[in-house]
């Protein structure tokens, strides 16, 4: 009764009122059919022809896959930690115990293989023809290079993968004869296991949750302070020259469509043709008082006088102007401090023993993952 509750009320958010009729013929169907692996791929089956067109498709396989859940737990069916995982980034319900595992490794080797083909729950055949479920097969582009996974989650078990599955796996691979193979679980390996994996050649790695513990030897945050030196704010440019030597500059600025008021002082842009020239040097007015004010940036206040006997005032190529005073008021402003920090992404899981290094899988590579879905052969 409890289950036909549910299906209902998640009938009903998902699709309205218009699926109560079907609701009970679900929930019948709920209470009838037997809960083993191949009973729940049927119950989505029927989920899926009763409410074809009925139930949004943007939430049917979210709605399907929370009847799923709710079937197992009314049935008294454990879930593992890999299949709360799973299920917080995959909405595609799996159809048998241990699927939701396979998946997470398919997207873990995924991640390390980027280029090849990564395939999850295939059926290959060997030299004796007969077939074998591959939780996960690597392909190089297609190429004849292979890395067969077998994937065990033994979460709910509390017990180490033991030598009947090394050896069972081994026959596999003497039929297959993939270039890898490898052993995948969350819990561990017995003794036993290990030593005749290890005389035989099998690959054995370890992936589960990702544990604060496994931060040690990483760094998981950098603490970031920057001191931003603002700039001098020039506050007032004079210029003064006789009048002759004034009128002469002012044409040369409005021939060339540069220099403007500010405050009753002039000011020049970076880009205006215009220059402080000496007997030596030819620099830029900008580039000129940017040098002269940072000399002086330890000063909060900035006066510059330029010496009218050494440098003159040109206008692009126009001939030199003399003034009488060429004097320059900034101020100097306190350095911006910036603080933050980055912090490394969430770990979801880690997989230890496959390489000279453990690989952390965080939740953006889940969210991100994709690989081929071969038929169910549950």
């Amino acid at each position: 009764m409890g289950v036909a509750c549910t299906t209902t009320a998640l009938l009903r958010e998902a699709g309205g009122s218009c699926i109560c009729p079907y609701s009970l013929c679900l929930s019948v169907s709920l209470g009838m059919v037997p809960v083993s692996f191949g009973g729940r791929a049927r119950i989505l089956e029927s989920l899926k022809r009763i409410c074809h067109n009925r139930v949004q498709a943007c939430r049917f396989v979210e709605v399907a896959q929370n009847i799923v859940g709710e079937v197992e737990r009314a049935h008294g069916m454990t879930r593992s930690k890999y299949d709360e995982l799973h299920d917080r980034f995959f909405t595609i319900p799996s159809s048998k115990r241990g699927t939701r595992y396979e998946r997470l490794a398919a997207v873990v080797f995924k991640s390390l293989y980027e280029r090849r083909t990564v395939i999850h729950n295939i059926s290959l055949r060997g030299t004796s023809r007969v077939p074998h479920q591959i939780d996960v097969l690597i392909e190089a582009d297609g190429k004849t290079k292979r890395i067969l996974i077998e994937a065990k989650d033994f979460d709910k078990k509390g017990k180490r993968v033991g030598l009947s599955v090394v050896r069972n796996f081994r026959s596999v691979i003497e039929d297959i004869r993939p270039d890898q193979a490898f052993i995948v679980t969350c819990t561990g390996y017995t003794t036993p296991a290990r030593e005749y994996a290890k005389a035989k050649g099998v690959k054995l790695a370890v992936l589960r949750a990702f544990e604060d513990a496994d931060w040690e030897g990483y760094i998981r945050r950098v603490p970031i302070q920057l001191h931003v030196e603002a700039a001098p704010r020039i506050e007032r440019l004079d210029l003064n020259l006789d009048r002759a030597e004034n009128d002469a500059l002012l044409a040369e600025m409005q021939a060339a469509g540069i220099g403007m008021k500010i405050g009753g002082g002039v000011m020049f842009r970076d880009s205006d043709p215009v220059f402080l020239l000496s007997s030596s040097q030819r620099l830029h007015i900008c580039e000129f008082l940017h040098h002269e004010i940072v000399a002086r940036s330890h000063q909060p206040t900035i006066s510059i006088d330029v010496n009218p006997d050494e440098w003159q005032i040109q206008v692009k190529n126009a001939r030199p102007i003399r003034f009488t005073k060429f004097a320059v008021r900034a101020t100097t402003r306190p350095p911006l401090l910036i603080q933050s920090e980055v912090v490394a992404p969430i770990a979801e899981l880690i997989l230890k023993g496959f390489g000279d290094h453990d690989v952390i899988v965080f939740a953006d590579q889940l969210r991100a993952a994709t690989f081929q879905e071969a038929p169910d052969l549950g």
